[in-house]
């Protein structure tokens, strides 16, 4: 086999297509990191904003049973609702009044009303726990989050719904919040 060898009519138009071809390997070597940085950063982007277990199984309403809850709290409070209604990163707790706080007025308790709202967060997955940020309510602070199914048994004896088919346990060092849940497609980690 021979190899022909192309005849250029002068030396410009070989300096030209030697140029044009440095170009396009200077543009390759360009164009192949800034594609890898782009997939790395793509890749890390998606992975942050994945949607963990714990995310997918607190989205929703929790019911506090208080009677299995306690909390040590400084102050006498008494709650005005058993709800825990949890959005994306939004989180409304119950209004949990202080005899100071509440007089009973409609401005009042729309202002606890809104001071019961805020957010939350996951701080860990091993192990679960979460931070609710709701300043102004006795339920703000970091809790760890423990899933338990109910059984057929405890449900009777306790008179739960029959749609609550797990306990969510919310505990830290002076709270011990206990809620039932409906969870249908229970995520699980895979650790």
């Amino acid at each position: 086999m021979k190899w022909k060898m192309k005849k250029y009519q002068n030396k410009e138009d070989m300096t030209t297509k030697i140029m044009d071809t440095c170009h396009l390997l200077s543009s390759k070597k360009i164009i192949i990191p800034l594609v890898v940085v782009t997939i790395t950063i793509i890749g890390v982007i998606l992975y942050r904003t994945a949607q963990t277990p714990l995310y997918k199984n607190l989205q929703g309403v929790c019911n506090i049973d208080f009677t299995q809850s306690y909390f040590y709290r400084q102050t006498d409070f008494r709650p005005l609702g058993n709800n825990i209604f949890i959005t994306k990163g939004n989180i409304s707790l119950p209004v949990m009044p202080t005899a100071k706080e509440y007089k009973g007025t409609d401005k009042e308790l729309d202002d606890l009303t809104k001071n019961s709202e805020g957010t939350w967060k996951i701080i860990s997955t091993n192990p679960d726990s979460i931070l609710i940020e709701t300043p102004k309510n006795i339920l703000n602070g970091r809790y760890s989050v423990t899933f338990k199914k109910i059984d057929a048994f405890e449900r009777m004896e306790r008179d739960i719904d029959r749609r609550m088919n797990y306990y969510v346990i919310l505990q830290n060092d002076s709270t011990y919040i206990v809620c039932t849940k409906e969870i249908l497609k229970f995520a699980v980690t895979n650790r």
